[in-house]
Order: C-alpha cells, then sequence, then structure tokens
C-alpha cells in the first residue's frame, strides 16, 4: 500500500526546491507541541507546463499515510490530499496541504518561465466584507486591527500573525511575476478554507503553501481526512484563469445560477438601521405602489428591527402588532415579501440567550462565543451553535413558519459567526463544515423554489445552496471611511469606494457560483449623502455593469426627485462580465459584458487614482472577432461616437474617482440600434430587442415591459438609408430628432409591449 519514502527534488537554476505536500497536527492532550509532517509527493517535469508522474500515489511515515490525486487541466493541474492518522492517539489537525513549495534561501524558483521574483498578489478574501484584489510584496497586508470586527473581517484561522513577508490568500489567489502568474482556487468547499500562504523576503518567494483549514478538527486514530479539491494554473491571462477556474469550482459544487437576471428591490437598512416601524413601511410602500412604472422593482425586505430581539425572529417587536400582518401588508401592495435574518447570532438580551445558553457556540474555557460587537443591539452579541440538533430543529422551526405565512425571499446576514473557531456540539464538523450543514437545513426548509441570499458569508460555504452571495461591505454616503487609517488599511468597513472595489475585483464570480449581490444602491438626493456626481455615477456604473441583485435603501418620500436617476439601473441584465483590464491598481480598471452573440457589448473604464488620467480604448483587447467595428454610444452622456474601427485606439478622459461606460453595437450594413436612454446598460436589457428584414427594409424595435416609461432609441442608419419612415404601436411617439448619422426616436411606452418599427428606402 506504501512506496519507498522518498525526497524529489526538482533543481532550478540557481539552487534547488523541495516539493511536497502535509499536515499541521497537535495532541489533543492539554499542553501538546504542535507538529508538521511533510511527504514529498510530488515530481514534477517541466515542459513549457508542469505535469506528474502519477495521478495517484500512497505512502506513509511513521504518524500518516498519504494518499495523493491529481488530475490535469489546462497549464496546470487539480489536486487534493487525504491523510489516515495511523498513529495511537487521536490528533487535532490544522491544515491538510496537498502544494507546498520551499525555495531554498539565496536562489529562485525556475518554474514556468521563471517565479523570480513575485511583484503582486490578488487574494478573493474570506467573506463579504473581507479585503480583496491586490497586495505588493514587501509592504504589509491590510487586517483589521479592531478586535470588534477582526472575526467579522478577516479569516479567523490563521497560521501566522499578520506581519511583513507573510501573505494570506482565501479561496483563490495569483503570485504575478512579470507578465504572467500562478494561480490557484478552491474547486470544493465543503469542509474547510482553501488558503494560499506565502513568505517571502521583499520580491523574493520563500514559501508557498496551499491547504485545506481544519481548525483543530480532532481526528481519531485510523480516521481518515480529506483535503477540499484545488486547482492550480499558469498564465499571462489572469482574468480568464481566475474566470474559468471559478467556472470549473461553481460546477463541481452545483451552483445555482438562475437563468433569469437577479432580483431588484427595496431594503431600509442603510436609512433606517433596524428603527423602521409598521407606520413607516407601510408609508414606503404606498409611495412604491405609485412610483412602481417609474422604478420597477418588486422585492420589499422586512428588515432588521421587525423582531423582539436579535435571536428571536418569531416574536415581533413593539413597531410591529405581527410579523404575518407585515408581510401580508407587502403582499397587499402587489410586492413580493422578503425577510431578513441573521440565524446563527443572538444578543445579550434575547430570549434564547437566556433560555439556551447550552445552544452557544464556545470558547476553550466554556465561555460564550462573542460574534462581533453592534452598537444597535446594544453591545456584544454572540455565535450560536450551528452544529447542535436542537439549535438546528429550531431553525428549521423558523424558516418553516415564515414560509408558511407566505416569505419566497429570504435575506441571511453575520453568516461567518457560524464558522467561527469554537467548541462544537459536534466535534467532526469544522466551522465551514457546521456552517454549510445549516445553510442545508435552511434551504430544506425553504424548498428548492425559495430565493436564499446569503451576507456576511464565506464564499465557499454557501456556493451549491445560495442564490445570492454579498460580495462587498455596506456602501455608504461619504467615500472613503476614517477607520480605515485607524486599522492599518482594512478596506472591510463601509465606504463607497470599499463597496465598489470589492464588487469590482470579485465580479468574475457573477453567475459563476451564484448571483453576486453588491452594495445597496444609494440616491443622489438620499439624506447626508457626501460623494460626487462623479463617485455617483462610478457607484451607478459598478452596480449596472455586475447584473448583480440590487437594492436601493431610501426613504422614497426623500427621493421622489431622484427616482429618474435610480431608475437608469433597471432593469438588470443577466449576462457574466468579464475583467479585460487588471492594470497594477487595487481594483481592476476594464470590463465588458458581452450578450450572447456578442453583437452588443458594454465596456466600463474606472479612475482609482487621485488626480484625472486619459485612458486608451484598444479594439483587440476585447477579444472579439467584429470584422467591421463597432457603433459606440455613451449611455451616461447620450452621445453617440461614431464606428469604432478595428485599428481604432481611442483615448478618452476619466476624471479623480470618476469611469467612462460605453454601449458598442457590432456595426453592419443595415439601420442598427445603437443605444436606448435613459437605461445605462441600454440593449442588453432583457425585453428589448431589435431585428432588421432586408427584403422590406425594416428595423423592429421591441421594448417590453417598460410601461409608463419614457425611452428614447438611438438609431444609427447606413449611408444608402434616405428616406425613414417610423411607426409605432403600443406607445406614443412624442419627437424623432436627427443628430449627424443617428436618429432619436422618444417614445412613450404606454402598453406591456411596444413595437417601433422603422421603414427606409434606397
Amino acid at each position: 500500500m506504501s512506496e519507498e519514502r522518498q525526497r524529489i527534488i526538482y533543481s532550478a537554476e540557481a539552487g534547488e526546491a523541495s516539493f511536497t505536500a502535509g499536515v499541521k497536527y497537535e495532541p489533543v492532550t492539554a499542553g501538546g507541541a504542535q507538529k508538521l509532517s511533510f511527504m514529498p509527493l510530488w515530481d514534477p517535469l517541466f515542459a513549457g507546463g508542469w505535469q506528474l508522474t502519477a495521478d495517484r500515489r500512497q505512502v506513509m511515515d511513521s504518524s500518516w499515510e498519504y494518499t495523493f490525486e491529481a488530475q490535469p487541466l489546462d497549464n496546470g493541474f487539480k489536486m487534493r490530499l487525504l491523510v489516515r492518522n495511523i498513529q495511537s492517539v487521536a490528533v487535532k489537525v490544522h491544515y491538510v496541504a496537498p502544494f507546498i513549495i520551499h525555495v531554498s534561501d539565496g536562489t529562485y524558483l525556475k518554474l514556468d518561465n521563471n517565479i523570480n521574483k513575485i511583484s503582486w498578489l490578488r487574494t478573493l478574501g474570506y467573506q463579504t466584507v473581507s479585503a480583496a484584489g491586490l497586495v505588493k510584496t514587501g509592504e504589509r497586508q491590510a487586517r483589521c486591527r479592531f478586535s470588534s470586527m477582526r472575526d467579522m473581517a478577516d479569516n479567523p484561522y490563521p497560521d501566522h500573525a499578520p506581519e511583513a513577508g507573510f501573505y494570506v490568500l482565501d479561496w483563490q489567489g495569483s503570485l504575478e511575476y512579470g507578465h504572467r502568474a500562478l494561480i490557484f482556487s478552491a474547486i470544493t468547499s465543503e469542509k474547510a478554507v482553501t488558503q494560499g500562504l506565502l513568505k517571502s523576503s521583499g520580491e523574493q518567494l520563500i514559501t508557498l503553501r496551499i491547504a485545506s483549514l481544519f481548525g483543530g478538527l480532532i481526528l481519531e486514530p485510523g480516521q481518515e481526512l480529506a483535503s477540499d479539491w484545488l486547482a492550480i494554473t499558469f498564465s499571462s491571462d489572469i482574468p480568464k484563469a481566475l474566470s474559468t477556474l471559478t467556472a470549473a469550482w461553481g460546477k463541481a459544487m452545483n451552483a445555482r445560477l438562475a437563468p433569469e437576471a437577479a432580483p431588484a428591490g427595496w431594503r431600509p437598512e442603510l436609512r433606517y438601521r433596524n428603527r423602521l416601524n409598521e407606520e413607516e413601511l407601510n408609508r414606503n410602500l404606498q409611495e412604491i405602489s405609485k412610483i412602481h412604472a417609474d422604478l420597477p422593482i418588486s422585492l420589499i425586505t422586512l428588515g432588521d428591527g421587525y423582531q423582539a430581539a436579535v435571536g428571536d425572529w418569531l416574536t415581533p417587536s413593539s413597531r410591529y402588532r405581527d410579523i404575518p400582518a407585515a408581510i401580508s401588508a407587502i403582499k397587499e401592495a402587489g410586492l413580493t415579501p422578503a425577510i431578513w435574518l441573521a440565524p446563527f447570532v443572538c444578543q445579550s438580551d434575547s430570549k434564547l440567550m437566556h433560555k439556551h445558553q447550552d445552544w452557544l457556540l464556545k470558547e476553550p474555557s466554556g465561555a460564550p462565543k462573542v460574534a462581533g460587537n453592534n452598537n444597535i443591539w446594544r453591545g456584544r452579541f454572540y455565535a450560536l451553535d450551528a452544529s447542535n440538533p436542537d439549535f438546528l430543529a429550531e431553525l428549521t422551526k423558523w424558516f418553516t413558519t415564515l414560509k408558511e405565512v407566505g416569505v419566497s425571499h429570504f435575506k441571511l446576514d453575520f453568516l461567518y459567526a457560524a464558522a467561527l473557531p469554537g467548541r462544537r456540539y459536534n466535534k467532526e464538523l469544522t466551522g465551514i463544515g457546521a456552517l454549510r450543514s445549516a445553510l442545508l437545513a435552511i434551504r430544506e426548509a425553504i424548498g428548492n423554489e425559495a430565493y436564499l441570499a446569503c451576507d456576511e458569508v464565506p464564499f465557499g460555504a454557501a456556493v451549491g445552496l445560495a442564490d445570492a452571495i454579498a460580495c462587498s461591505p455596506k456602501i455608504e454616503r461619504f467615500w472613503q471611511s476614517q477607520l480605515q487609517e485607524l486599522s492599518t488599511g482594512s478596506t472591510s468597513f463601509p465606504a463607497a469606494e470599499n463597496a465598489i472595489s470589492a464588487t469590482l475585483n470579485r465580479l468574475h464570480l457573477q453567475r459563476r457560483l451564484a448571483h453576486l449581490s453588491p452594495c445597496l444602491a444609494l440616491s443622489a438626493a438620499a439624506h447626508g449623502n457626501k460623494l460626487t456626481s462623479k463617485q455617483l455615477r462610478t457607484l451607478y456604473t459598478t452596480l449596472a455593469i455586475s447584473g448583480g441583485e440590487l437594492e436601493f435603501s431610501e426613504n422614497i418620500e426623500e427621493i421622489s426627485a431622484d427616482i429618474a436617476s435610480l431608475a437608469r439601473l433597471l432593469p438588470l441584465h443577466s449576462f457574466t462580465p468579464e475583467v479585460i483590464g487588471l492594470g497594477q491598481d487595487m481594483v481592476p480598471e476594464v470590463f465588458k459584458v458581452k450578450n450572447s452573440d456578442e453583437s452588443v457589448l458594454a465596456i466600463a473604464f474606472f479612475n482609482w487614482s487621485e488626480g484625472p488620467v486619459t485612458k486608451s480604448l484598444n479594439f483587440t483587447a476585447l477579444d472579439t472577432t467584429a470584422p467591421s467595428g463597432y457603433h459606440l454610444y455613451d449611455p451616461w452622456e447620450n452621445t453617440y461616437y461614431g464606428i469604432w474601427e478595428k485599428n481604432d485606439l481611442k483615448a478618452y478622459d476619466i476624471s479623480r474617482h470618476g469611469c467612462r461606460l460605453f454601449i458598442a453595437t457590432r456595426h453592419e450594413d443595415m439601420p442598427q440600434l445603437v443605444g436606448v436612454a435613459p437605461l445605462i446598460m441600454s440593449h442588453l436589457l432583457p425585453g428589448i430587442g431589435a431585428a432588421y428584414n432586408a427584403a422590406r427594409q425594416e428595423l423592429s424595435i421591441t421594448l417590453k415591459g417598460y410601461i409608463k416609461r419614457t425611452l428614447e432609441c438611438f438609431v444609427a442608419f447606413p449611408s444608402w438609408c434616405r428616406d425613414k419612415k417610423a411607426l409605432l404601436s403600443g406607445g406614443t411617439l412624442l419627437d424623432t430628432q436627427k443628430r449627424g448619422s443617428i436618429m432619436i426616436y422618444k417614445i412613450n411606452c404606454a402598453a406591456d409591449e411596444v413595437v417601433l418599427s422603422v421603414t427606409c428606402s434606397f
């Protein structure tokens, strides 16, 4: 069953590097020293990439039996490591690492075009509010300094304290050297956090370890433990490689990928915190009903404050008569009710806290595990033990009851608490395993047809169970948080810049792991808004290109004058965005969204610097085969720029914290729809279609689902088109305006489906 133990060394041009796999563990007995056990299971061959000499290998040492499994991928491989405890005592397992490289001091590693100097690292981040994006080697990685939110913001299972030279990359990461990168990703995420730990001296790689973190899980003699599957690849196209690996992750975990666009709705927490009452709810419902045709949202969330206390979810607070009545009011307004819960935490004065101390996650000392501090909830709140069967029964009761009174959309928050380190009822579950099993119980209680959105959740735990996963800290009315300077630059705090940057750094997850749920939308007229018009445009563009679940959070009466601006975001498109320009900023700079046949693109440029810049738009960077170029239209300025041909390089000025957005329509020698104002994503949206009948020389534009909205259709005509006759059904043609080679048809949509037909003649 075992092979002769051997040490496999790969010689680089300057020195040597060892390739191993291993496990970190300690005896269960108190005060036991932590130990490392490494086994040389690798036999890498370099020939334009890495190859494995065997796809399965078993070896043994005095403590462990190792089974290493690997499968080839393009320019890489996926792998996992199984370990069996062959000692006579139980041990606590901290991690199982299928992939470890150690480079001898003073040398470098020659792999795939020489991993010599690693200049930049990228990380997905542990959970929703964790820092994501670029880290420069040689600099300290930003970690949250405040103990009250450290477990919320950062991975609570660090193997090393944050310090210069150590870098933690959770779930996915890349090591960039020159114009290429080593990229890794979790492929399964059922039991543990996949984490890359890199040690460097400046830009010099010393150690890279990619492991599944088990957080001290007890493994009895004879028991076996397997890491999750992970993948490693090499590429000069980092965005494409990350997208490919993310798609493989979603496929392996049976990600819930609905073909339709994500829902849009109203959620009161940004404006009201937990102070919304039944009277205010009903007032907003009346206002939303009045403006529904202008702001087409359908989902209303009963947010924090409807419950008597966090943890007492079925007991109404003094602000509400009862919870079913509030849900009925939403239905009576013709809208869909959603409800917010934080099912794995409870506040200190809740009935649950006092009646069921045995349901709490515990510290090693036996004290309740603190999950965070929130002044709205009167201070500290505590984590619940998601592995406790009695608590799981109560959890099932909560969600079954809410489903029975008409809730079909569930918004879950503070989910990281279930995965925190602590003493659990079920000692065979990791934190991620406990959280995932509890989310599965919720899914079973609400049914497969219900919509489940997860916030502040370790990403891997929700894949395959959640319809939507939040991807950023909450939006705020200011660009940057003053708390960042006090917390070593951590980007986990609510702020517009943090919300936008986290969303864009995670945009490759969209429609591969779930619907993304970005920051809440913010109105220009919002109470206390301090964002400039350029910063708001950057926020709106981020929300528009993401295609993610979108929620407004304002008093509707206060923003009635700004409804038209918010309405530009809706409806949402249902395509997967692509990153096409990473740059060396904390946030990627250029994004593309394309429809199914690549006839229409949205291209977004962002400026993250503190001053104005000029960005160039390179046709070839779009990875498109359009032979005749594209019509270029700016939906923010309602401006048509003509035909952008293949060899053109267009340069545009972008203001500080600003962006530019273009809709590009593949050029054909016929009349074409090139833009629809005021909709930001224009004719990438559902319900908008254009078809040309060559025999009749007729362009038909369909606008479906835009009741009582006024839209402008920008139509480009080739030079051979002379007389143009427009006919409209389902609405009123308010105006026709010629602007160069463009005709603009202003339409009031009065029916559910409006068709504009334009006939041309030579």
